[in-house]
């Protein structure tokens, strides 16, 4: 998939586990973050942090399995949400990875491709993502999370 690339600032969570990553800094931050802590919309993809305690038994090789669930939930009802490729990967530190790339309608019917990655950490499920409903811009910025 070709990548659009964007300029970069940074976001910093405070509480635990404590982490910056970098985001496109051409986006603005959104006051409805709905189940995020960090949402943010650009002109063709919105980037969204959410954190959730991790369940027992859960692993981190479902994660695409486990974000395709959520977003059924805020898909356009009866759309097919297919995961296009999963793949386990490292941060900068060795810290395990799944990177995926899921594709999906919204309510409106706009085809999404949503590219993300999942972390297990301090027993919290941390999930970023980008949502593109237009050229995507890649997963390469998710890989700047730097954990404190």
């Amino acid at each position: 998939i070709a990548t659009t690339p964007v300029s970069a600032g940074t976001f910093v969570y405070d509480q635990t586990p404590r982490f910056s990553i970098t985001n496109p800094d051409d986006f603005e931050e959104n006051v409805d973050k709905g189940s995020s802590i960090y949402k943010a919309t650009g002109n063709s993809a919105s980037f969204t942090i959410s954190i959730s305690k991790l369940k027992k038994g859960a692993k981190l090789e479902n994660a695409a399995d486990y974000y395709a669930e959520s977003l059924k939930k805020v898909a356009k009802p009866g759309t097919k949400v297919t995961i296009a490729y999963t793949k386990k990967k490292q941060l900068k530190d060795k810290t395990p990875v799944m990177e995926f790339e899921i594709r999906w309608e919204s309510q409106s019917g706009t085809p999404i491709v949503t590219q993300a990655i999942m972390v297990f950490r301090s027993k919290k499920m941390i999930n970023m993502a980008f949502h593109n409903w237009r050229r995507p811009i890649g997963p390469y910025l998710l890989y700047t999370l730097t954990f404190k």
